[in-house]
């Protein structure tokens, strides 16, 4: 997870960055249930595949289970 700094708010992502450092750059929106690992894994897979991948965590830290 990291933290940015956007006006006076403070925003939470997940970052995976590829192996070589750097690549193209793919957001990764979540859906209702929050930030959670499949969401997280995702962006995992895109950088094991060269791309830089952001997951902002649009509830700020909330999730649920319920599906």
């Amino acid at each position: 997870m990291r933290e940015f700094q956007v006006d006076d708010r403070t925003i939470s992502a997940y970052l995976a960055v590829p192996e070589q450092g750097s690549g193209p750059g793919v957001l990764v929106l979540h859906a209702w249930w929050g930030l959670t690992e499949p969401f997280r894994q995702v962006c995992d897979r895109l950088a094991e595949a060269g791309f830089l991948a952001l997951a902002p965590d649009l509830y700020h830290g909330k999730t649920t289970a319920a599906v």
